[in-house]
């Protein structure tokens, strides 16, 4: 068999009339190498003459040779290789195969050879067949040939009518006719995530965002749909959001104000929208019926230096600091502050209970002293961090940016103190022995509070036997593959490794956004970037500038600092039965 192998190579190398015939013999070989080469060979030649013998090959040969056929009917580009090839399709084939079938027919360029309606009752074939004609220049394919197969019982092939759909914006008003039907008719929760993922994509059409806003606005519609909208608008990668999508969030009524808050952050406004979004937010964030969630939420979505809290504001981000609040909470109104616009007043009140924050709230919040210039406020700023249990694990670039408008004697002031606490303990693992050493046996069931409990947050992000958040690792069974110390490790100095996929990573995009967070899901036209808990983005490929990952875990550091030594022993204790 090699030998006769061998030969066909050495035909494919000599030109004339008789190598090709005594190649189109070999296709009939006994031996599937012989023939595979056969039909590579009679490819490379674009032989008219093989096509019967390659034909034959498509219904009885074996799936490499299979492929091999098909390659070469492509590259010939005989319009008789279309119906056998649609015949192939209608058979159980590997995803490689039928990239190979697909890519025959897109070669041959014959699209009214391939006929959709004779198809209807054979889904491989009439996958294949709509693939191919998108991808086929004057394959012609329009909206009503696609758009009924969107519910299809076959998956693969309502799979195929989506991702034709995606690449369709300019079909906008025959798919918002299309989806205006099934976002009305939404029941299940389940049917909502699918659609608003659908949706999401599509929404870059204008038809589509026309849908969206009305959908979202008319109070008449069901809760679940206008939720869906809501999620919808929420996933696309719209940018800058339609006026029309702020009308419809405007105008959302209490029951819907929560989910209304978690989209609109997410949303990307231009700058003309900016005062109009920030004033949305403010008015939402103001509002006592809302879940303190939300309400931090809301504040923490306005653009840094748009937000000049007035005394009521400030006096409730305030009090949103406060370590027995949720670890969100907290974050949140941090976030809110460092951006605001505070007066020297409020920079004052701030700076009095800086020291009793927690370590990631204190790292957030610094910066906005960088603003002030008052030299009372720049003592008082070093008073709290001569006492600040948080201070060793600053960076140093925030204490920088912190101190900058009190002049060089507070620089150098704020600068020693911070190279004082981060004298000793001197390394990671030093700390990590002390820590261990000194902690009291611990108890499970008290562990589970704290991982539940609002103090450390860990729920919020973690989920553990599926109560939780997905931002991070699921902790179901840690214990089964961390040891004590990995977990102390992982605890206090987040950083130290990353688990993969979980990876933080910085996008830069081309119209000058800085965004750090986790790939939630990516393709070929966009990544989703989960920002925080409650917050993630869309950025389409073509949008982004740079991307790489950082060094830095979106885990903040020195939960020792905020937990009781007990606390975290419970904690630890809590993570290693977990198996």
């Amino acid at each position: 068999m090699t030998g006769r192998q061998n030969a066909v190579w050495a035909l494919s190398r000599i030109e004339g009339d008789g190598a090709r015939r005594a190649t189109r013999a070999a296709l009939a070989d006994m031996a599937s190498d012989v023939q595979q080469a056969a039909a590579h060979s009679t490819g490379l030649h674009r032989d008219a003459g093989a096509v019967d013998g390659l034909i034959r090959l498509l219904r009885t040969a074996t799936p490499p040779v299979c492929r091999a056929a098909a390659e070469a009917l492509g590259r010939i580009g005989s319009p008789r290789a279309v119906a056998p090839l649609l015949a192939l399709a209608d058979e159980p084939m590997d995803r490689t195969l039928e990239h190979s079938v697909t890519y025959a027919l897109i070669e041959i360029g014959q699209p009214d050879a391939v006929p959709l309606t004779r198809l209807a009752k054979r889904p491989g074939g009439l996958r294949v067949a709509l693939t191919a004609l998108d991808q086929m220049e004057g394959g012609r394919l329009a909206a009503a040939d696609v758009l009924p197969l969107l519910t299809s019982h076959d998956a693969k092939l309502r799979g195929a009518a989506e991702w034709i759909c995606d690449r369709h914006p300019d079909w906008g008003e025959a798919l918002a006719a299309h989806y205006a039907g099934a976002l009305s008719a939404v029941v299940t929760a389940a049917e909502s995530e699918a659609l608003a993922v659908r949706l999401a994509k599509l929404a870059t059409a204008p038809a589509i965002q026309s849908l969206l806003a009305s959908g979202v606005g008319d109070a008449s519609q069901s809760k679940r749909s206008r939720l869906t909208g809501l999620a919808a608008m929420a996933s696309a990668s719209v940018n800058p959001a339609p006026v029309a999508w702020l009308d419809a969030i405007d105008a959302i009524s209490t029951p819907l104000q929560p989910v209304a808050v978690q989209t609109l952050v997410t949303l990307r406004v231009a700058k003309a929208q900016q005062q109009r979004a920030t004033a949305m937010l403010r008015r939402l964030g103001s509002l006592a019926a809302l879940p303190d969630r939300q309400r931090t939420l809301a504040f923490s979505g306005i653009i840094a230096g748009l937000f000049a809290p007035d005394e009521a504001e400030f006096d409730y981000l305030l009090g949103q600091l406060d370590t027995d609040k949720p670890f969100t909470q907290r974050s949140n109104a941090a976030k809110a502050l460092a951006g605001a616009s505070l007066s020297d007043g409020q920079l004052a009140r701030l700076a009095s209970q800086l020291g009793r924050v927690g370590p990631a709230e204190a790292a957030a919040i610094l910066p906005a002293f960088g603003r002030g210039r008052d030299a009372s406020l720049g003592q008082a700023l070093l008073a709290v961090l001569r006492q600040a249990s948080w201070l060793r694990g600053l960076d140093a670039a925030v204490l920088q940016k912190a101190t900058a408008g009190y002049g060089k004697t507070v620089q150098r002031q704020a600068a020693g103190l911070l190279a004082k606490a981060k004298a000793a303990p001197a390394d990671q693992a030093k700390r990590l022995r002390e820590l261990a050493d000194g902690l009291p046996v611990g108890d499970a069931l008290r562990g589970k509070a704290v991982f539940r409990g609002p103090k450390a947050g860990c729920s919020t992000c973690h989920s553990m036997a599926y109560h939780g958040g997905n931002l991070g690792p699921d902790l179901t069974r840690i214990g089964q593959v961390r040891k004590r110390m990995d977990l102390l490790e992982a605890i206090v100095f987040p950083s130290a490794s990353f688990v993969r996929s979980f990876e933080t990573m910085q996008v830069n995009t081309d119209d000058g956004g800085v965004f750090a967070g986790i790939i939630r899901d990516q393709d070929a036209g966009q990544i989703t970037l989960a920002l925080s808990p409650e917050k993630s983005m869309r950025v389409p490929r073509g949008n982004i500038r740079h991307m790489e990952p950082m060094p830095v875990s979106l885990m903040p550091p020195g939960m020792d600092q905020v937990l009781t030594r007990k606390e975290l022993a419970d904690l630890i204790t809590y993570l290693e039965v977990s198996q």
